[in-house]
């Protein structure tokens, strides 16, 4: 379904709150048409919360 590449990491606005960071996830998807789609970027507080997300929007 999805290639995932290394997470990185990023801070909500304002200033730095350790218990309100997430990881970003940088997701590779492929249509039922094939077409790729890239540099999709979904907030999550661990991989497997970023594709719940991930198969929330986009299935």
């Amino acid at each position: 379904m999805t290639h995932l590449e290394t997470p990185f990491m990023t801070d909500l606005a304002g200033p730095i709150n350790w218990n309100r960071r997430l990881t970003r996830f940088r997701f590779h998807i492929r249509t039922a048409q094939g077409l790729q789609v890239d540099h999709i970027v979904i907030h999550g507080r661990d991989q497997d919360d970023a594709r719940r997300k991930l198969g929330q929007m986009y299935y």
